[in-house]
């Protein structure tokens, strides 16, 4: 079963390929989600079959096949049974989007009467590699946030309310 693992492995990093962020996110979901380098393989084909029939989710390219392969790593990672699986995730992901500086753990109790389990939501994001704990600040790299914002932003204005709040509270 080695060798067959091996090819597996091969393909899912040229798949990815060989870019560092997108075999870091495949590695925290095979880490975290308990999937097999296989699975991932064929999460990631069925995408794609769904992005070239789906003609919403045919926009779902920065512009090149590079790009491309980033974009469905984001949206595997961000769909992952492990984010799903905490309804609060989408929508602090969703916030951090919108703020380019990040957030200071010392603000995210601001969000907990709008981010359901707001400290299991960051801590699942964390995991999952979409955001990331840098002196005392969530931030999150500058691709998932270009993601979010250009494929998820319908998903995240309806997510707005909870930002709202964020904001007035920081004035």
């Amino acid at each position: 079963s080695g060798k067959y693992e091996h090819d597996d492995l091969d393909e899912l990093l040229k798949t990815c390929d060989h870019i560092a962020l997108p075999i870091t996110l495949m590695a925290r979901l095979v880490h975290t989600n308990s999937d097999t380098v296989q699975s991932l393989i064929e999460r990631r084909k069925t995408l794609v079959n769904s992005a070239r029939q789906d003609e919403e989710l045919s926009t779902l390219t920065f512009g090149d096949e590079r790009n491309d392969s980033m974009a469905l790593s984001i949206q595997l990672s961000v769909d992952s049974p492990r984010v799903k699986r905490v309804p609060g995730a989408y929508i602090l992901l969703s916030i951090m989007a919108l703020l380019p500086d990040g957030l200071a753990l010392e603000q995210l109790d601001i969000l907990k009467s709008h981010v359901q389990d707001h400290i299991l939501s960051k801590n699942t994001l964390i995991q999952t590699s979409l955001i990331r704990l840098e002196s005392d600040r969530l931030r999150m790299h500058a691709l998932i946030r270009s993601y979010m914002l250009t494929f998820a932003g319908k998903r995240a204005i309806e997510n707005s309310e909870p930002l709202k709040v964020y904001l007035w509270d920081m004035l």
